[in-house]
């Protein structure tokens, strides 16, 4: 477990209701994306902002920053723009990778840039790129969010210990149950694209598209909170048979 994510493969490493996006096809996309945000101004070390939902963007714009080893920041999308603008300015945060939805949240003063805005030249490059530094916010129960700094070798410890059940491979298929700016949901995909298995990315998060996902996509694979657990179980949800139960 070197923390390096490979992208020579033909297997799928992202599946939605609209496509299927191949490893290779993926580090494409990547590249290209690196290029375009550097040429926006993002540099080395820079702590940079990533407002987005679940999505194949959302894993793009933290694997192509880590590729220009920028620090991608993780902001929650449920927060008002009043929250955002306000860690953002309390943290040095100068940059933000968004989109149409939620760029609105987001002042002017800010260097966005809005991935539905974008004209990226295809880029064929199939990046290298290994796990680097994070930045996630805690949940503010008891006052402001504060920034915590996460980095490469945390991640690898944790994937590691877990791989140790859960024995993940290339056949493996992840259903992202969880939202990516929280470290779950993060850790979802980054255990995934670690030894080259699938992502699969419900439309949303409610009960009905976790519950449909289960059934088209047969994940092997799933992170639920007690609460989604208990009303999968409560819809009579179960394990697909051929799924590894440890």
């Amino acid at each position: 477990m070197t923390g390096r994510i490979i992208f020579n493969s033909t297997s799928p490493a992202i599946v939605t209701p609209e496509k299927s996006i191949t490893y290779l096809e993926f580090g494409s996309l990547i590249s290209a994306l690196a290029a375009h945000i550097k040429g926006r101004g993002i540099s080395e070390n820079e702590n940079v902002g990533i407002l987005l939902n679940n999505s194949p963007d959302f894993i793009a714009a933290v694997f192509a920053l880590w590729k220009l080893r920028a620090v991608p920041v993780l902001l929650n999308t449920r927060l008002t723009g009043k929250e955002i603008n306000e860690l953002l300015s309390g943290n040095g945060i100068k940059s933000v990778i968004t989109n149409s939805k939620y760029a609105p949240k987001t002042s002017e003063d800010f260097n966005l840039i809005n991935l539905d805005d974008r004209n990226i030249e295809k880029n064929n490059e199939v990046p290298d790129i290994y796990f680097n530094r994070l930045i996630i916010f805690t949940s503010g129960s008891t006052g402001q969010p504060k920034a915590v700094l996460l980095n490469a070798s945390s991640f690898i410890n944790s994937i590691s210990t877990g791989n140790s059940v859960l024995h993940q491979g290339e056949s493996d298929k992840w259903l992202a149950s969880l939202p990516f700016y929280h470290i779950g949901g993060f850790m979802i995909f980054l255990r995934a694209f670690a030894f080259g298995a699938s992502v699969i990315i419900p439309e949303n998060l409610r009960l009905e598209e976790i519950k449909y996902c289960f059934d088209k996509y047969k994940p092997t694979l799933a992170s639920l909170v007690p609460t989604q657990l208990q009303r999968l179980i409560e819809s009579n949800v179960a394990p697909n048979d051929w799924r590894r139960c440890n």
